[in-house]
């Protein structure tokens, strides 16, 4: 089950209405749990060609690594 998927976003709307995010950290969207002291923080942004939306998603790469199918797995490099 994913928990808080709809979460908001803390940013500001741009000129067309779209939300500019501003660098906070969402909370898991596999566990729930905070993510601000989290090393392999990653964060998913969904698209669809028939919306002008975007959704963005905050994830510990570990949980995302527990739910994806075999031969998909997230990887973080700290740059």
């Amino acid at each position: 089950m994913i928990r808080n998927a709809t979460q908001k976003i803390c940013g500001q709307l741009n000129g067309e209405g779209h939300v500019r995010v501003t660098g906070q950290r969402l909370r898991c969207c596999v566990c729930g749990c905070d993510t601000a002291d989290g090393t392999d923080y990653v964060r998913l942004e969904l698209t669809t060609e028939y919306v002008a939306t975007r959704q963005w998603l905050g994830a510990h790469a570990a949980c995302l690594n527990g739910v994806l199918a075999p031969g998909f797995s997230v990887e973080v490099h700290l740059m």
